[in-house]
């Protein structure tokens, strides 16, 4: 589920008719990917406009990336 603000990067990303417009404005795409990681790195790209409701285990490698991440950054 994508925050309205991503609509620009998603048309260009997978092309306009990859999404449909939640009532709340919010837009739900659905579809694969062949490379887990790929998909993870993809998702970080959109930071906190993006939640992954399913695969869970594309949910959990992405939260996993973001703790090494936050932590990494915490450690100065």
């Amino acid at each position: 589920i994508f925050d309205p603000s991503m609509k620009f990067r998603l048309v260009e990303d997978r092309g306009p008719g990859s999404f449909i417009i939640l009532p709340d404005g919010r837009l739900k795409m659905q579809w694969g990917f062949t490379d887990p990681e790929a998909a993870v790195l993809w998702f970080l790209g959109f930071g906190d406009k993006v939640e992954i409701i399913d695969p869970p285990e594309i949910r959990e490698k992405l939260k996993e990336t973001a703790r090494k991440v936050f932590e990494k950054y915490s450690e100065s």
